[in-house]
């Protein structure tokens, strides 16, 4: 509903009311409610516009009651019907915001991967964007990750077991990188991470992560090894972060065809038996 729309309405609210003082010779706060009920509804969009209509309103209203000579009783019953407006228009606004606070949460639930909790695809595309606005700070890395043999997993042991080595695999890394940076889940088994951290491409925490899946696999009867890209900034002055993350993916590639070398099959061709 637009503000005119409402001013409207609460016009129309008034002049029913005058007229009908003038026949009564009475103000009935009655009549004024029935006609602008629907009015209130602005406030869900205008709750601001609401609320000086209303006050302007009810001011018109008690000076019409006042100028009548009206007894006690109409007093009474204006202010009744002033209390009511304003206990209507904070119920809309509470309304609006509770919506406001919803859409938010809502808009932020949409950011994250359900399955890890990590950033989705969403966010990440989101991230490079802003990293394309300025230079890269020379501590950033960027790591592309890639777990081992998902579809080799699903197909023998079935998909919740697929599933459960994806969140595995969330955890070594938060574990490892995720107070140094951001993760993402940006595909089925793929991940990244941007860190901004002087140990962030160190041998010592790639080990680390390495170390992660293999206590994790122990844990879980299930093996979980990942195949990964680092680069950092510094490798690579002056370029932009899609060329970081290029060059990672291409490291974490050639780690995936030395463990497809290493296992006999490629995941892209492999035929269950």
């Amino acid at each position: 509903m637009s503000p005119i729309y409402a001013a409207f309405l609460f016009a129309w609210a008034l002049a029913i009311t005058y007229s009908d003082y003038t026949v009564t010779g009475k103000v009935d706060p009655t009549v004024f409610m029935t006609f602008s009920l629907i009015v209130p509804l602005s406030a869900f969009l205008f709750p601001s516009v609401y609320a000086v209509i209303v006050t302007a309103s009810n001011a018109i209203l008690l000076y019409l009651t006042l100028s009548s000579g009206g007894g006690v009783g109409q007093l009474i019953n204006s202010f009744i019907f002033f209390i009511f407006q304003i206990v209507l228009g904070i119920s809309f606004l509470r309304l609006k915001i509770n919506l406001a606070e919803r859409i938010v949460e809502e808009e932020e639930k949409a950011r994250f991967d359900v399955m890890t909790g990590f950033l989705n695809r969403r966010s990440y595309e989101e991230d490079l964007q802003s990293y394309l606005a300025a230079p890269l700070p020379k501590d950033l890395t960027y790591i592309a990750i890639d777990i081992d043999g998902l579809k080799d997993i699903n197909d023998r042991y079935g998909h919740a077991a697929g599933d459960t080595m994806i969140i595995g695999a969330a955890r070594c890394i938060e574990q490892c990188f995720g107070d140094k940076g951001r993760a993402y889940r940006i595909g089925g088994d793929e991940f990244a991470a941007i860190l901004t951290s002087a140990q962030a491409g160190s041998e010592a925490l790639l080990s680390a992560f390495e170390e992660s899946m293999r206590d994790w696999s122990k844990r879980s009867g299930i093996q979980l090894t990942a195949s990964f890209g680092c680069v950092s900034a510094s490798e690579l002055p002056g370029e932009d972060i899609t060329a970081l993350a290029r060059a990672a993916d291409a490291k974490m590639y050639e780690r995936k065809a030395l463990y497809y070398q290493l296992n006999g099959h490629d995941r892209r061709k492999y035929v269950q038996k």
